[in-house]
């Protein structure tokens, strides 16, 4: 056995998904003569057309398909027509030593061939390379030929220009190459010996699908385990797949643009001028958008997934400081549009909450998938919701009483149909999300709940209180899938209110907190299988939601704050025959020394306060009613202090503003480790941990200050 055997048996083991596209060219060779097409393969590179091709062609059978690669390119006609007689020589159909190659000759031995195997594939590799013959074989080879010979051709880019006229049109067939699914990521991941959860999740995020990035990330996994975004080799993999897919680009302002598209969720010609600082010609522009990198989406145009994670990540890595130009141009060009009124503000939002450095959003939220649509849904489908929704309990392993919010479904929808939003896949159910407002109707229901009760006893009739938490996925989901309801819950959320929310502990708290919503213990709660639920609360009623998430986003990128302030929310007033909670009196004698000691041992564990009392008891002189909540929880109150102590340092003077950026950073954030943090705000671990004990200090102060006598 030769090692070139070897290696392609390897391939082979290795090689996961492409079922369709197989099935698509095994059935090109016996397709009926009335139905003969062209059939064009495409994608960026690396995306395994090249692989597919030589998979098929294998299943086929030597005697039915001949592939040609053009990876040196063919500079003339008579280099194509030496290469197929090679081919012909080698099958027994033409005479390996005969002086006639000419184009008839090559074209009545390949039609000869194919008549007596009863059809034959011919397979052009690499055919962005064939543009010096493309015309050639276009208008004088390819016509002489018989209908058995099948032809298919393999690009980076779809075919343009006359293929698009002429008759052509009528007789080519497209296939584009998608990323691998999720499951067929998984399943390359355990052939190579990769088991680990964590592995697996960090070999979906780096390659997003893509087998080039799969066949070098896996083995480096193999190797090293999980890898951090501030690893060595994994910049070093970042940038040798960005090498690979910007091969044939040598312009260096589409290398640029590229940088700043990567920035950006999606982009305009204006957006990406904007975040460029510098113009792009309209054809360099066209020519831009024709990458085969760069897919259309909706009126903008958006690098693929994994290319922009990639190039994310590279210029990061290579160009920190140009990287920071991109992100400051970039929000600057956002908020203006919008800042242009409400119809904008839906429309970019997503897009400016991209901009942040949140690792969960930039891991999770943004795939994006063309065939998943957005529709309502109604009382009708709730057979449909239903079954989604227990298959998703099935593939989650719950104990078989475990049903979380199944009871919820149909009289919900039933209720209140409009506060549904769905995600079909060509008319399937994929996923629905929910926000439904608290009134006499959805009360009773949420109230019969264990889960949602608690939600139920904060309704307070004549106020716009709203729950969200009702929501569910297909198991078998396609990527994008996440992003899609995230950006569906935005569209859901109303203008102005008190929303309420439920989340099992599945990591979209990150998103959660990003658009504002505060923890909530006081919401939290168990089902009768044992699902934890976490509470949140997000207030609406003094601030709407696209000033309060470029507010939390300016005040994490240090910039200064613009447009309306936040005021304090009004109170509600006193029911009757009860006398206001009135918080207890500051402590005596209390320096800012002492209370700091305290706030240390507090803010390491500041989301989970409600279940550290005796860490609350020290602090309770500073509680004051938090935002929704009238019950005196001393927990929820010590928080919510301490969140408008910080938010006041950071509108502060420039050594506030500092302090209460590195205070948010480390507690109320928390994206890793001290060191982590340290790293993100570009300072050593000492001076980051001497500035960190300065702002605790300097926070003591200011709630002294503030705290009633």
């Amino acid at each position: 056995m030769r090692i070139q055997d070897l290696v392609q048996e390897r391939q082979r083991s290795l090689f996961v998904g492409r079922a369709r596209e197989l099935r698509l060219l095994q059935e090109l060779v016996t397709c009926p003569a009335d139905d003969w097409h062209l059939l064009h393969i495409h994608g960026p590179g690396g995306i395994g057309k090249s692989t597919l091709l030589r998979l098929a062609a294998e299943r086929i059978g030597p005697d039915r398909a001949i592939l040609i690669d053009s990876s040196c390119g063919f500079g003339r006609p008579e280099d194509v027509l030496a290469r197929i007689g090679q081919e012909l020589a080698a099958r027994g159909a033409m005479v390996s030593e005969a002086a006639d190659r000419s184009a008839g000759s090559v074209a009545r031995a390949l039609n000869a061939y194919a008549a007596r195997q009863g059809g034959i594939l011919l397979a052009l590799d690499a055919f962005e390379k064939w543009g010096l013959v493309e015309e050639w074989l276009r208008e004088e080879w390819i016509p002489g030929l018989d209908h058995r010979v099948r032809i298919c051709t393999a690009g980076r880019h779809r075919l343009i220009g006359p293929w698009q006229a002429g008759g052509w049109n009528l007789l080519i067939r497209y296939l584009e190459l998608p990323p691998l699914s999720r499951q067929e990521v998984d399943e390359y991941g355990r052939r190579l010996g990769l088991s680990d959860e964590g592995v697996l999740e960090d070999l979906r995020r780096i390659s997003g699908g893509h087998p080039l990035a799969l066949s070098l990330a896996g083995p480096l996994l193999v190797r090293r385990g999980r890898l951090g975004a501030g690893c060595g080799e994994a910049r070093a993999l970042m940038q040798q797949l960005m090498e690979a897919v910007l091969a044939d680009v040598a312009d260096p302002l589409l290398h640029r643009c590229t940088e700043a598209a990567a920035v950006l969720l999606r982009f305009d010609h204006d957006l990406l001028e904007a975040t460029l600082g510098e113009p792009v010609p309209t054809d360099r522009f066209r020519a831009l958008c024709s990458l085969p990198f760069v897919t259309r989406c909706g009126d903008c145009w958006m690098l693929h997934d994994s290319v922009r994670q990639w190039a994310r990540a590279d210029v990061r890595a290579r160009r920190p400081e140009a990287y920071a130009r991109y992100r400051s141009r970039a929000g600057q060009a956002i908020d203006r549009r919008l800042a242009a009124g409400p119809a904008e503000q839906s429309e970019w939002l997503f897009d400016r909450l991209y901009l942040s450095e949140s690792d969960f959003m930039h891991g999770l939220l943004f795939g994006q998938e063309d065939e998943l649509e957005v529709h309502g849904l109604s009382a009708s489908d709730a057979d449909e919701v239903e079954r989604m929704y227990r298959r998703l309990l099935r593939a989650t392993r719950r104990s078989p009483r475990e049903e979380r919010l199944l009871a919820l479904i149909r009289p919900l929808l039933a209720a209140a149909p409009e506060a549904f939003g769905a995600l079909r896949r060509q008319g399937r159910l994929m996923a629905f999300g929910s926000v439904f407002p608290l009134t006499g109707r959805t009360v009773p229901i949420l109230a019969a709940h264990p889960v949602t009760a608690p939600v139920a006893r904060r309704y307070v009739p004549g106020q716009s209180r709203y729950y969200l938490g009702l929501a569910g996925h297909d198991p078998q989901g396609v990527s994008g899938l996440e992003a899609l309801m995230a950006r569906d819950l935005l569209r859901l959320l109303p203008d102005q209110g008190l929303v309420l929310g439920q989340l099992e502990e599945n990591g979209w708290d990150g998103f959660f907190r990003l658009i504002g919503f505060e923890r909530a213990p006081w919401l939290d709660a168990a089902s009768p299988g044992g699902t934890s639920y976490r509470g949140y609360v997000l207030d609406l009623r003094t601030e709407r939601l696209h000033a309060k998430v470029l507010r939390r986003l300016r005040a994490e990128e240090g910039a200064p704050e613009r447009g309306p302030v936040r005021t304090a929310p009004r109170q509600p007033p006193a029911k009757p025959g009860r006398t206001p909670a009135q918080p207890p009196a500051r402590q005596a004698n209390l320096t800012a020394a002492a209370l700091a000691q305290r706030l240390r041992r507090a803010l390491r564990h500041f989301d989970r306060l409600y279940a550290r009392p005796e860490l609350v008891e020290p602090l309770r002189f500073l509680a004051t009613c938090a935002p929704g909540e009238d019950a005196a929880d001393p927990a929820l109150q010590v928080q919510e202090q301490i969140r408008r102590a910080i938010q006041r340092l950071e509108d502060g003077n420039e050594a506030e503003r500092w302090d209460g950026q590195i205070l948010r950073m480390a507690f109320l954030e928390r994206r890793g480790s001290h060191e982590q943090t340290a790293e993100r705000l570009q300072l050593s671990v000492p001076t980051y941990y001497r500035h960190l004990r300065l702002a605790v200090h300097r926070l003591a102060r200011e709630l002294l200050r503030a705290a009633p006598d």
